[in-house]
């Protein structure tokens, strides 16, 4: 296999109740699909690009699902798997709904040199070494499942981030519109 020096995870496997169908497949008023439009600027990041939940969760890209053990534990889970994958030394961990988000900013986020490394006020997007994965692991154990205390937790770095309005997130049909 492959290790790459970098590797870019999208989350693509929550449940998206709010939103009443997978989040991926939401057609975006601008064209396309939230899961492509992410997918696209993973690819201006990375050229190892994952998709984490169900195998058909993002198009033109491999999937992994959870761990089973780890199954419906959010996005916490998601990191464990492609952790464990042992695909890359470090990730970029992408939610599947934050289209706004801009190559430039995450390129920031990838050149901190930091174990753990979060956008503005986080915790999505971040950049993760695989070395903790154990941590990751004890976290989930211990049903410690934020990802905001995970990160605050493992001394994180924050970059601060000028323009918020890069982590609009869509979770509702109304957010589609704001």
């Amino acid at each position: 296999m492959i290790v790459h020096d970098l590797a870019v995870a999208v989350l693509a496997g929550g449940a998206s109740r709010r939103m009443g169908v997978a989040k991926s497949t939401v057609q975006l008023p601008t064209g396309g699909t939230l899961g492509a439009a992410m997918v696209h600027l993973a690819r201006a990041i990375g050229e190892h690009i994952v998709g984490i939940g169900a195998g058909d969760a993002l198009p033109d890209c491999p999937c992994v699902p959870d761990n089973d053990r780890w199954r419906g534990c959010g996005p916490l889970a998601g990191i464990e798997a492609a952790l464990a994958t042992g695909a890359a030394h470090r990730w970029l961990v992408l939610p599947c709904d934050m289209p706004a988000l801009q190559v430039h900013t995450l390129q920031q986020l990838v050149d901190v040199e930091a174990p753990l490394a979060a956008l503005g006020p986080g915790p999505l997007p971040l950049v993760i070494d695989s070395a903790l994965l154990p941590q990751v692991r004890e976290s989930l154990e211990q049903h410690a499942l934020a990802l905001r205390d995970f990160v605050k937790a493992n001394a994180g770095a924050t970059l601060p981030l000028d323009d918020a309005t890069q982590l609009h997130n869509i979770n509702t049909p109304d957010d589609l519109r704001g």
